[in-house]
């Protein structure tokens, strides 16, 4: 039986969605199997994150929310998939292994060079708070409304939890977020992470950061809130979910399965996701090359980064420098950028509103090989964004030429934020 699709990609979430539009815009065959999801539940929660509640009168506060959700649905609906060359199926279905491999729909055997998975795993519930009902991110846009004036405890290490606190706390609820590990962006460097508490505790957010969900103390105060918001990570899905009795690397091989779940369903940078994902699958339809630049996120958060290599002068690695601070002229924007001490972008984290834009301009500087100065004198968008640029040119002259300084101006403000978080009995 030949092979009938280049790609069959396997759930019909945002994710699966856009990188079925990807594939067929460069020329592949692709098949989209709706596997029971929609885009959907991503598309409002984004809604919901991003609104500018405050601007939109309460009573129609609602109508605006469906009407957002259905302008960004119709893109990616099967009928606009299918135009653009996406073979939508709107059924469950399997792997076989015989009489020969291939992904059982119905009365159909879909045979392909890839198989994807854009399906998701639950989020997982942390010990400790198994007695609990504890709402997932997609699922809180149902009660959105209704939170106002309740207190809402948001438990989780992923970057979904900061933006969610921010988001629930500009809608007037009282928000509590628990964070098992010991700073609350365990992916970023200490004092990046600290700034971004700091933002949250500035906002009137209750942040307890290292505390075990099986300390009775910790249990006791999620206890007394009204609803309890998992931002956790997602559970691996079982391989029973694809008709495999596992999915170790041999069983994968043989059925050409790659799980493709970059971050989170949620993100904000879904649409880069899918690119990447797809371009380096299908390179032989694809020509342009992602190796200088990546993207890891979550829903708040943006990752760049390039490869950091020395020059043909160097023996070393280079240094980098760290550009860090919180930009309020961006709605709220928390940012680490790497720079050389040559003044070439390497990396950048970006944390809040506008990270997305951010992460796209700074993805193409690094795969450009540009420096600040180069940034600077790009027409950008618009004033803010060559404001900050200016501004992280500034800091970049500083440290590089006084990077002692620097290092002890930094320490300096970790000891304080240190002693000020010690009870009184403590100093």
């Amino acid at each position: 039986m030949p092979i009938e699709y280049d790609l069959v990609i396997i759930g019909a979430t945002e994710l699966g969605c856009r990188m079925a539009r990807r594939a067929a815009s460069i020329g592949a065959r692709v098949a989209l199997v709706e596997q029971s999801v929609t885009p959907e539940p991503a598309l409002r929660y984004r809604a919901v994150i991003r609104a500018p509640w405050p601007a939109i009168p309460a009573d129609d506060q609602a109508s605006w929310l469906d009407l957002k959700v259905q302008d960004d649905a119709l893109e990616l609906s099967a009928e606009s998939l299918q135009i653009a060359g996406v073979d939508y199926i709107a059924n469950g279905g399997t792997f076989v292994q015989k009489p020969i491999h291939g992904f059982q729909v119905a009365d159909r055997l879909l045979r392909s060079s890839h198989y994807i998975s854009a399906l998701q795993g639950d989020r997982i519930v942390p010990l400790g708070l198994g007695h609990i009902d504890c709402l997932r991110p997609e699922s809180i846009v149902n009660q959105w409304f209704e939170l106002k004036g309740q207190r809402v405890a948001i438990v989780g290490e992923r970057p979904v939890g900061v933006e969610l606190a921010m988001a629930l706390r500009s809608s007037g609820a009282e928000v509590m977020l628990v964070v098992p590990t010991p700073q609350i962006l365990p992916l970023v460097k200490r004092t990046f992470s600290d700034r971004v508490q700091m933002g949250l505790e500035v906002a009137g957010i209750e942040v307890w950061v290292g505390q075990s969900y099986e300390s009775q103390s910790i249990r006791d105060r999620i206890a007394h809130c009204d609803t309890v918001v998992l931002a956790t990570p997602r559970a691996k899905l079982l391989p029973e979910r694809f008709g495999l009795r596992s999915l170790n690397r041999s069983a994968m091989k043989q059925n050409r399965l790659q799980l493709v779940i970059h971050g989170d369903d949620l993100t904000d940078n879904v649409a880069a996701t899918a690119q990447v994902g797809i371009e380096k699958i299908l390179k032989p339809w694809s020509q342009r090359s992602m190796k200088s630049s990546g993207h890891l996120a979550g829903l708040a958060a943006a990752w760049v980064h390039g490869p950091i290599v020395p020059s043909k002068k160097q023996t070393t690695t280079p240094k980098i420098i760290d550009l860090q601070g919180v930009s309020l002229d961006e709605g709220r924007l928390w940012y680490q950028v790497g720079v050389t001490q040559a003044g070439r972008i390497v990396e950048a984290y970006f944390v809040g509103d506008r990270a997305i834009e951010w992460s796209g301009i700074i993805s193409l500087a690094i795969a450009a090989k540009m420096s600040l100065l180069d940034l600077v004198s790009l027409a950008l968008p618009d004033g803010t964004q060559s404001a900050l640029a200016s501004h992280w040119l500034e800091e970049w002259e500083l440290q590089a030429r006084s990077p002692l300084w620097h290092e002890l101006y930094l320490d300096w403000l970790g000891f304080i934020r240190r002693r000020s978080t010690l009870p009184t009995r403590d100093r």
